[in-house]
């Protein structure tokens, strides 16, 4: 697959005036760091950042421009704004297609399962596996067929469909789904009381009967 191209430039500035104001303008700071190369302070437009990560489609290598040579990177953290739920900086770590890397890939479950048929539910516990793999053999997702999970299956890590030239880093019993029982919904006060036989009732008639 062709890699989505991140276009950045080198920071010029320093303090938090040069930084705001780029944010302002719709800039995001970065850093740039490894394969034994010095590390390098970025700016990259958020708004095209969004495109090439949405153009990559689950893809972990992207290409870096605007350095001098693109680049081969990885996006080894992305800060959240925790007031205002926004991406405010970036680490990207440059890659060699001859070194393994570990990153976490999706984990996708593919058809429907007969136990959801019978009344069952499918629950995932685990949404991403962490993987060491060269580069170009960093899948997008690893994806798992789950028709024929039965009410009381579960899919552990060792079940997954993985190529021999990828290191799993995860427990082999790590659970990744499971197809539940059906859940039984309690009766309501109201509704117990109900369903309950009048004896009460039935009892005071009989005693006026008899009078």
């Amino acid at each position: 697959m062709e890699k989505a191209t991140i276009t950045v430039e080198k920071r010029v500035g320093k303090g938090k005036g040069y930084l705001g104001a780029k944010r302002r303008s719709g800039f995001i700071p970065a850093v740039l760091y490894g394969g034994g190369k010095e590390a390098l302070h970025l700016l990259l437009s958020l708004r095209g950042f969004q495109i090439a990560f949405h153009k990559a489609k689950g893809a972990h290598i992207f290409e870096l421009s605007g350095t001098g040579e693109p680049e081969s990177v990885i996006i080894k953290e992305k800060q959240i704004s925790p007031v205002k739920n926004k991406l405010i900086h970036i680490d990207f770590m440059r890659v060699s297609k001859d070194i393994k890397i570990e990153v976490e890939v999706d984990v996708e479950l593919i058809g429907t399962p007969e136990g959801t048929q019978d009344g069952g539910v499918l629950e995932q516990q685990a949404h991403q596996i962490r993987i060491k793999a060269l580069p170009a053999d960093i899948p997008e997702a690893i994806k798992v067929n789950i028709e024929k999970l039965k009410i009381g299956n579960r899919l552990y890590v060792r079940d997954l469909p993985i190529d021999s030239q990828i290191e799993i880093l995860e427990p082999e019993d790590k659970l990744i789904a499971s197809v539940l029982p059906p859940r039984v919904q309690e009766a309501s006060p109201t509704e117990a009381a109900a369903s309950e036989p009048d004896v009460v009732s039935k009892g005071k008639k009989e005693e006026e009967q008899t009078k």
